[in-house]
């Protein structure tokens, strides 16, 4: 994956899943390693995360 503008990288972090956002993190990391992209896309996967890991905390509650 090549390194994003900004605006390239905003718009595919708003469709981009859980496994996509890990990919783009690491491409970073192996790149450029700007803070501020890094830390774009650490907060599209950590709300990615957070939406996943609530669904399963819910399915396996007893009061669904």
């Amino acid at each position: 994956m090549p390194h994003l503008s900004w605006k390239q990288l905003n718009d595919a972090l708003r469709v981009a899943t859980e496994t996509q956002c890990a990919d783009m993190l690491a491409v970073e990391y192996a790149g450029p390693c700007r803070r501020t992209c890094l830390l774009r896309i650490h907060s599209r996967l950590d709300k990615l995360r957070r939406a996943r890991e609530r669904k399963e905390l819910t399915e396996r509650s007893i009061g669904r």
